[in-house]
């Protein structure tokens, strides 16, 4: 096994970039999940009331789209974590879009990202 390093990044600021395949590229969250079910390749599961969907982009980026239940003080939201390598180096990408109230949102991008961290630290070992 070669060396790489471990690059992580988040990302929760609009607009973004149209063709970086690691951005949430849909106006709404319900757009990005109607399209997402409707996507040939992607596995669409249910997991504790979130939708959870897996999408391989190409052979060189893996995301995992995890849309908030109903019930969910964030709903509706999507965190979008995606792992690429670029070069030598393996990077891991949240993002996330919500349309709910900006302290709903915010309390859920921080526990993504508390996630997120514990993720990086385990690959980094």
């Amino acid at each position: 096994m070669g060396c790489f390093a471990i690059v992580a990044t988040a990302n929760t600021q609009e607009p973004n970039s149209l063709d970086d395949p690691t951005n949430i590229n849909y106006a709404t969250v319900a757009e990005a999940l109607e399209d997402l079910k409707n996507k040939v390749g992607v596995e669409v599961r249910s997991k504790r009331g979130w939708t959870i969907v897996s999408d391989t982009l190409d052979e060189n980026y893996l995301s995992l789209w995890s849309f908030t239940p109903e019930n969910h003080a964030a709903y509706p939201a999507v965190v979008k974590r995606t792992v690429y390598f670029k070069g030598s180096s393996l990077h891991l990408k949240l993002s996330a879009k919500c349309e709910a109230d900006k302290i709903s949102c915010d309390k859920m991008v921080a526990q993504f990202a508390k996630m997120h961290e514990k993720t990086v630290q385990k690959f980094a070992k």
